[in-house]
C-alpha cells in the first residue's frame, strides 16, 4: 500500500499541492486530472526528483520502512 499524506508543494508562489491525501492498494492505477492539477508534481516526488514542502508518502503500511519526508 502507498499512502500520501498531507502533501504540500509550492514553487514561489504557486501552489501545486495542498494538503493533498490518498492511498494506493497493489495493482494497476492511472493518475489523471486537468492541466495543472499536479500530476507530474506528485509523480516527481514519488521517484525523489523534488521535494515536497510538507506531508508525507508511505510505502508497505509502515512508516519507518520507506518513507519520503521534507527536508
Amino acid at each position: 500500500m502507498l499512502q500520501i499524506l498531507n502533501l504540500t508543494k509550492k514553487y514561489k508562489r504557486k501552489v501545486a499541492l495542498d494538503d493533498v491525501t490518498f492511498g494506493l492498494e497493489k495493482g494497476v492505477c492511472g493518475l489523471v486530472g486537468e492541466n495543472g492539477a499536479g500530476k507530474s508534481t506528485i509523480m516527481k516526488i514519488l521517484t525523489r526528483q523534488i521535494r515536497q514542502d510538507k506531508g508525507r508518502v508511505e510505502y508497505g503500511g509502515n512508516p519507518g520502512r520507506t518513507s519520503i519526508r521534507p527536508r
